[in-house]
């Protein structure tokens, strides 16, 4: 039947948060290791660095703008994919400096640089399939009567319903397990804490509305 936890993190990856998000990272933790003088020398600080900065920052700035963009009119797609091919050119000059820099430079963790490549190269590529898939479905839309628009809807919404139904548990007989969940009780409160909160109220009904004890002379 699958993981589902596996199937909901890779439609999670599909979003336009998480590649901004990715793509953010990456950036900023290029702008961080290519500060540091320990990691690049100053041999390498003026072509290395700059170029790693301007193409991580190119890569974060166009993903972040083409995410923004409708998938209709045809103008603002294309524009997307425009916007995300240069992003991607960005992302590939990323790799081949960072290949160049593992054999160069002393990088502190380049297995978490590693890892943030890899979740921005694949969160791009299920980001585009998701775009050109929704491009897909608004074109077959735009040219629906209103009968069939309401057909394919329907059908749609059918479709999403039996693939949430397939991840769910199932009993023997094929139906789907309806589990009920009991609310854990609330902590019943300790003796110290009921008598703290009866001092507290004592002292608070010992006080006027100005926060003066009415122990004051002014009220004898």
């Amino acid at each position: 039947m699958g993981n589902p936890k596996r199937k909901y993190a890779s439609q999670k990856s599909k979003t336009p948060l998480y590649v901004v998000n990715a793509t953010k990272s990456l950036a900023s933790y290029i702008m961080v290791i290519t500060g540091n003088e320990k990691s690049f020398p100053r041999a390498y600080r003026n072509v290395l660095c700059n170029l790693l900065r301007e193409n991580a920052l190119e890569l974060y700035v166009m993903m972040s703008i083409a995410t923004q963009l409708p998938f209709t009119p045809a103008e603002s797609y294309e524009k997307i994919i425009k916007l995300h091919d240069g992003a991607r050119d960005a992302f590939i000059a990323i790799n081949a400096l960072v290949s160049i820099a593992g054999g160069l430079t002393k990088l502190s963790n380049p297995e978490h640089l590693s890892k943030l490549i890899t979740d921005v190269d694949a969160s791009m590529t299920n980001w585009l399939h998701y775009v050109k898939r929704r491009k897909h479905r608004a074109d077959v839309r735009a040219e629906m009567s209103p009968l069939e628009l309401y057909e394919f809807d329907n059908e749609y919404r059918f479709r999403k319903l039996d693939a949430v139904a397939i991840q769910m548990e199932h009993d023997e007989d094929g139906f789907i397990k309806l589990i009920k969940h009991v609310e854990e009780p609330k902590p019943v409160k300790t003796e110290i804490q009921k008598e703290k909160k009866d001092k507290k109220a004592k002292k608070n009904a010992a006080r006027d509305g100005y926060g003066n004890s009415k122990r004051n002379w002014f009220y004898q």
